[in-house]
């Protein structure tokens, strides 16, 4: 991205869509990641797991699990871009976009007809409901400038917010992410004797040599809430509280 977007001919080559799309709404952006991740298997095994624990309020539906947080949806990436549209034109032929679904899904079903949009180099559509939300074909790319990457967690309960402060302090986030990357191996060695361990040839437990300062010197330090996400999801710290003892649940009559 520092040298900018590859050219119309370089995305055709890649069977990408031919021209550069954007749009000017974060739900329009998100909305078909969300989706894919919750049609997903990663998304249903979140929804089954958080389905279990919801039932204790009395309901187990997906709106109750996102509300309180029980379901985790990963991190999101925006790339923010300066445009310059010069001559655009509304797609008369497919007037419309659907934010559920992705800019390749839809260049497939839906492309741009360059034949009839000859002499311009921009085109947009709007959402059927809210005009107001845009989504541009910009099919030059010299005429779009990528500028700023912004990186943001989603926090579906009011608690995490405390969290989140709490693993914006540097030292914070690098403690807790050394002492998960330091349980990742033992807890490997604790599922291997049991029938969650799936095995496969050379699927031997892996001695981890990572540490948050690793990350933060090869540039990758924006790595460390997600993955730190990742460890508290999988309980490696419940594990390392428990000694590494599986505990079952008590059960209620």
């Amino acid at each position: 991205m520092e040298e900018g977007f590859r050219s119309i001919a370089e995305y055709n080559e890649a069977g990408l869509p031919g021209c550069i799309s954007l749009v000017n709404s974060v739900a329009s952006a998100e909305m078909a990641r969300i989706n894919q991740f919750l049609n997903g298997e990663d998304g249903l095994s979140h929804i089954r797991t958080a389905a279990k624990a919801a039932s204790q309020f009395g309901r187990a539906d997906q709106a109750l699990t996102l509300e309180r947080g029980l379901v985790q949806i990963p991190s999101g990436q925006l790339l923010v871009c300066k445009i310059f549209l010069q001559k655009c034109t509304h797609d008369t032929h497919h007037p419309h976009f659907n934010p559920a679904h992705s800019p390749s899904e839809i260049w497939k079903y839906a492309p741009v007809d360059e034949r009839k949009n000859l002499g311009v180099q921009s085109v947009y559509r709007t959402k059927e409901n809210d005009p107001k939300q845009r989504m541009w074909f910009v099919l030059d790319h010299a005429l779009a400038l990528p500028e700023y990457l912004v990186e943001f967690d989603y926090i579906t309960n009011p608690k995490s917010v405390a969290e989140n402060r709490r693993l914006a302090e540097t030292n914070v986030i690098n403690e807790e992410c050394n002492n998960l990357f330091k349980g990742i191996t033992e807890t490997q060695r604790v599922l291997e004797q049991t029938q969650i361990w799936v095995q496969k040839e050379n699927n031997k437990p892996q001695t981890i040599h990572l540490t948050a300062q690793d990350l933060d010197r090869s540039d990758m330090g924006c790595l460390k809430r997600p993955l730190h996400n990742f460890m508290v999801t999988c309980h490696i710290q419940e594990l390392m509280n428990n000694r590494f003892e599986f505990i079952e649940d008590e059960k209620t009559g």
